[in-house]
């Protein structure tokens, strides 16, 4: 039927029309500027690539008109929403925009707040409860993890207006791992109580009041140390028994976990076992809820997920039963109490755990006054809980109370004197005409005082098998369906495998129905998270189940009486996201909402509180129409071998995957049988057909038709083959046949066999089509090779016969034929390896005869120019023994070994010295890589100056040097004498050594000399003479032109130099002086008498008399110059 279909943009713009008339029908597409002026009008074909999706769509979204993948529609996601771009046009959204989606997202959730922890967490928590006894239920947010310094807290969110307001309440360096709003019986006020874990072995349960319009905190509860570092308290939820706080904790003498009622007291809180089953393994709560049944309150505790090999495990603490006449309530301390028959002890016990009990605890004075005006008068003594399993031990040491409260001595427990263990025969606590206690035998008769606790009776309901290890589990009890005196009880987790499982047991007062099992495949897009909770969200006075799932999307799970509970998607605006736990809400009206912390795996230190209003129905997902697929047969190879590719195209309006059914029928037959599919789009089938893609103008598949299955060997002929499809809701007709030539070859076998010590693969019957071939591969033991290939009883060659691998062509087969591979020992080989020295044997493979010994050595050292090779032992691998620690062997040789001698790389360090000192360490051989250490000590007197040598690498400190021997090396330490300096001084002359400052070592011989001891000066009338030295330091004072001496300090030396004038006289006339020409010493006088002859007279002096004295015929003469003196006589 032809039609025009016009689209319109949302300010009612034409922005395209698609017309069916013609082969492929005719598309107008505009485009507009920002004036709303047409920019361009373009001509489309309706569908030009045969996808199924209007060309005009296609173009007003951007897609291509032209891609000739039939695939582009059906498949493609162009936004990455999940959604096909088929999908999206059929539901109208915007396949460009990944929030346009088709309306799945269910109920729409609204964000109440956004937590923020501040540190990295590993689960949120929440409590719902009334706290301030008016309006709307109190919302409690806290996070687990380890706050390494952060200051945790809790958000307290309270209904104000359309919204919440949010208080925050410090709580320490604690991650929360529980949270519950409580008023427990005792207590004046509802209250916050937080299980939290402290990162030391060690856990804590405290409270959160509101006092003063102050919040306070306390702590109530503490965990001891624990041996498997469980080191978290964890309060159960209360929100269903406002009045009941339970906690698990680690205890003395009692298993880790075990459950707890939290009681306030008068002077505190206690804590009254209830079970003692540890936590199941593979999860953490054992949570006990309540809820109203015909007779009363039962407690269902449900333990979460157990992998230990026996299934996942569900047990149910009932409802009490009917007590024997006489007993009696007491609300102080929550249970009941009754006498039992007068009997032994152990039989009074045994007679407490058929009511569900145990013979009584008594805590403090006060109870036990409270018990014995109660029973104890009646007949004066009565059994009390107190046993001691030893006897022999001290008197007030190791008692123990039936119900495993622990034991602590005080005053007023025992009577004077007890227990006192008579005859060695008493170790069991009784009244005895007394409030005190006396110890007494166990066979002695009297009534035993039994104590049951409501919530202390347990009995296992059923196993809930699961098919493989869960990852994460919740588990919840609720009335979903509506039935009398009876509570479904749901475990829900998902497993390793990617799949969200849940069970449901619907419990009465003895029994339990597993009404539910569901397995749904969550895909690999999910996180280690799962929230569950039941509420009365739709005001039916029936709860409603809600599975936040690790996918991340929400489903509500209801059912009638007895049918399986129906799974329905609530919301899928979260999916991808992460739910940390759900529950119930009630503001002022009479349904619940229904909340839920929802985690971003991308920021998961905080959560969102999501909030879903109640609602009269739950909600309904949109339907698209269905129509049947059609499948055809499409023209195929016209003959096939053993295997038939059949190619068919499956056409669906709605683009479902599609499962198709082939049939065949044989010539002359008119019956049809179904075909065996082994592949499909080159994928082989484990099992049935999965569902292929499909799309409105078809897409073609290849399918595998096993022939050879269906119709047997030697099969050449035509049959008919037929198609149908079948989509998620209908199953389409079959198709019209279409003849197929099959040709079946025969099989042959090609019986295969190996002798001892090898094997052959393919080994045994081997089947091979007419024609075909294969390869056979011959592999002999270790110390055997391949030595004979025989086909059909005649010896043949193979490839690699003679060796440990062989092959054998099997070629174009026609008929069956037996092959047989024959192995033999290989004669031994020694194997000799050495990287040094010239070892006999000569390194490489030798073969011996087995049995022989053979004697093996090597060079102990070799040296090759500073490095050495010192054999240190050798390996032999495949002989005995294994190694040895010499330079010499004998190896019996039996097998094949390798004998490998083992080397010890040395370097030689030469270490010398230069000069006045030494160097300590000598010259050595090292270890390569070893460190060597030198030292280098100066003599006295002289100094070390430096190392020289092949340094790289070394460490110098000081006069140490350490060397890393990576090779040959060679050191020298330089060392200098200590220098002193001689100071020559010399005023006249030459003298050795010349006048200046010369340098010394210390310790040298000195001679000193003046090499010309008079000199002339003065035209000959001065003299200089050296009379001697004058030293200081190591020169002593001397006289002479030599002297020597031995240098030790700083010394000087100086010549001293006598002057000398020439003194010359004569006589002028008849006289005389008596003096001889000659040398006279500088500032000396030297006086002269003149003499006359007779008759004559000194007449003066002449020459140079200046300076002199003359008196008479004396003249003093001082020696200041050089003097010519002449005396003159007259007569």
């Amino acid at each position: 039927r032809e039609y025009t279909k016009y689209t319109y943009d949302k300010i009612d713009r034409l922005v395209g029309a698609e017309h069916s008339r013609g082969s492929n029908g005719l598309s107008i597409a505009y485009t507009y500027d920002g004036n709303g002026n047409i920019l361009r009008q373009i001509y489309l074909q309706r569908d030009q690539n045969n996808n199924g999706i209007p060309d005009c769509w296609e173009f007003i979204h951007g897609l291509s008109v032209t891609n000739d993948a039939p695939a582009d529609g059906s498949s493609t996601d162009s936004d990455g929403d999940g959604w096909t771009d088929f999908q999206e046009w059929r539901a109208g959204s915007n396949p460009n925009d990944a929030a346009s989606v088709p309306d799945f997202s269910g109920v729409a959730g609204v964000t109440g707040t956004v937590f923020q922890a501040g540190f990295a967490v590993s689960n949120f928590v929440m409590a719902v409860g009334q706290l301030d006894g008016v309006g709307a239920e109190e919302i409690v947010i806290g996070a687990d993890g380890k706050p390494d310094g952060v200051t945790n807290r809790i958000a307290v969110l309270t209904r104000e207006g359309f919204g919440w307001r949010t208080e925050e309440v410090e709580i320490g360096p604690y991650g929360v791992t529980s949270a519950t709003s409580a008023q427990p019986t005792n207590t004046s006020q509802a209250a916050i109580y937080l299980g939290l874990r402290n990162f030391d072995s060690t856990g804590v349960v405290m409270r959160v009041a509101k006092e003063g319009g102050v919040w306070t905190n306390s702590m109530i509860a503490f965990n001891a140390p624990a041996p498997s570092n469980v080191n978290s308290g964890y309060v159960q939820d209360s929100r269903k028994v406002p009045n009941l706080l339970l906690a698990r904790l680690n205890q003395a003498r009692q298993s880790e976990q075990s459950l707890y009622r939290l009681e306030a007291k008068t002077n505190g809180w206690t804590a009254a076992l209830i079970h003692t089953s540890a936590p199941a393994r593979g999860g953490e709560a054992v949570p006990l809820f309540t809820v109203p049944t015909g007779g009363g309150m039962s407690q269902f505790r449900l333990v979460r997920i157990e992998n230990d090999g026996d299934g996942d495990v569900v047990n149910a603490a009932l409802v009490l039963p009917a007590m024997p006449t006489g007993a009696i309530y007491n609300s102080e301390y929550g249970a009941w109490y009754v006498l039992s028959p007068a009997s032994s002890w152990n039989t009074a016990q045994a007679y407490s755990r058929t009511l569900g009990g145990h013979l009584v605890t008594i805590e403090n004075a006060v109870k036990s006054q409270w018990l014995y005006d109660t029973f104890g008068g009646i007949n004066g003594t009565c059994w009390i809980g107190l046993y001691k399993p030893v006897l022999g031990t001290p008197n007030n040491l190791n008692w123990f109370w039936d119900s495993g409260y622990p034991y602590v001595y005080a005053d007023w427990m025992w009577a004077s004197g007890e227990p006192n263990n008579l005859q060695g025969k008493e170790n069991r606590g009784q009244f005895w005409n007394s409030v005190r206690w006396n110890d007494a035998a166990e066979a002695t008769s009297c009534p035993g005082i039994v104590e049951v606790r409501v919530d202390n009776i347990s009995m296992h309901l059923t196993n809930f098998v699961a098919d493989a290890v869960a990852v994460v589990g919740d588990t919840c009890a609720s009335d979903l369906r509506g039935v009398s005196n009876a509570v479904s009880a749901v475990v829900a987790y998902w497993d390793a495998d990617g799949r969200f499982n849940l069970h449901e047991h619907l419990v009465t007062t003895n029994a339990a129905v597993r009404l539910t099992t569901n397995a749904v495949d969550c895909g690999s897009a999910c996180l280690p998270m799962l929230g569950m909770a039941a509420c009365d969200y739709l005001g039916t006075r029936r709860e409603v189940l809600f599975t936040g799932e690790p996918d991340g999307r929400v489903f509500a799970w209801t059912a009638t009486s007895n049918a399986p509970l129906k799974r329905s998607l609530f919301n899928g605006q979260y999916a991808g996201k992460g739910w940390s736990q759900l529950s119930g809400y009630r503001d002022t009206e009479a349904s619940e909402w229904l909340l839920g912390l929802s985690v971003d795996p991308a920021d998961a230190s905080s959560c969102s509180l999501i909030a879903w209003t109640p609602q009269p129905a739950l909600w309904t997902p949109p339907v698209f129409a269905q129509t049947a697929p059609r499948v055809t047969v499409l023209p195929s190879p016209t003959s096939c071998v053993e295997r038939a590719t059949v190619r068919v195209r499956i056409n669906d309006s709605e683009g479902n995957p599609t499962v198709p059914e082939l049939e065949f029928q044989k010539p002359g037959e008119s019956t049809w049988q179904a075909a065996t599919l082994s592949a499909a789009d080159g994928i082989l089938l484990a099992g049935s057909v999965p569902g292929l893609t499909s799309s409105p103008t078809g897409l073609v598949h290849e399918l595998v038709w096993e022939c050879r299955t269906d119709l047997g060997d030697r099969f050449v002929s035509n049959v008919w083959l037929r198609v149908r499809g079948r989509d998620v809701t209908l199953t389409g007709d079959w198709s019209k046949p279409s003849a197929y030539h099959v040709t079946v070859l025969p099989w042959y076998t090609v019986n295969v066999s190996a002798g001892a010590k090898g094997s052959v693969e393919p080994s045994g019957a081997v089947r091979l089509m007419e024609g075909t071939s294969t390869t056979l591969v011959a592999r002999a033991a270790t110390g055997y090779h391949v030595s004979k290939a025989i086909f059909d009883g005649v010896e043949t060659n193979c490839t690699g016969l003679g060796t440990a691998e062989a092959t054998l062509d099997v070629v174009n087969v026609t008929s069956d034929h037996e092959i047989h591979f024959e192995f033999a020992v290989n004669l031994p080989t020694l194997t000799v390896v050495s990287a040094h020295g010239t070892p006999q044997p000569e390194p490489g493979a030798h073969t011996f005869e087995q049995g022989s010994r053979v004697t093996n050595r090597v060079d102990a050292v070799v040296d090759d120019k500073g490095t050495r090779y010192r054999c240190v032992g050798w390996r032999l691998e495949g002989g005995d023994p294994a190694s040895g620690v010499t330079n010499e062997c004998v190896t019996v040789i039996e097998r094949n070994c390798v004998l490998t001698w083992l080397w010890e790389t040395n370097y030689c360090l030469s270490a010398a010295s230069q000069g006045p000192g030494v160097l300590r360490g000598g010259s050595e051989w090292y270890a390569a890589g070893a460190t060597a250490h030198l030292t280098a000590e100066a003599e006295a007197h002289a100094t070390f100056r430096r190392f020289e040598g092949d340094l790289e690498g070394a460490t110098i400190v000081g006069n140490t040097v350490s060397l890393v021997m990576n090779g040959p090396r060679s050191v020298t330490a330089v060392f200098e004498p200590d220098m002193y300096t001689l100071l020559v001084l010399s005023e006249h002359g030459g003298c050795v050594p010349e006048a200046g400052t010369h340098a010394y070592a210390w310790g040298t011989s000195v001679a000193c000399a003046v090499t010309n001891a008079s000199v002339s000066a003065g035209d000959g009338l001065i003299r200089y003479d050296c009379i001697g030295w004058i030293g200081s330091g190591d020169v002593t004072n001397g006289v002479g032109t030599n002297c020597c001496f031995t240098l030790k300090t700083d010394s000087s030396l100086a010549w001293q130099w006598q002057t000398n004038y020439w003194l010359a006289v004569t006589a002028q006339g008849h006289g005389s002086v008596a003096w001889t020409n000659d040398w006279t010493v500088a500032g000396t006088n030297v006086v002269l008498t003149a003499s006359p002859e007779a008759n004559y007279h000194l007449a003066g002096w002449t020459g140079s008399t200046n300076g002199c004295v003359i008196e008479g015929n004396q003249i003093t003469v001082p020696m200041t110059e050089p003097r010519n003196l002449t005396a003159v006589f007259v007569g």
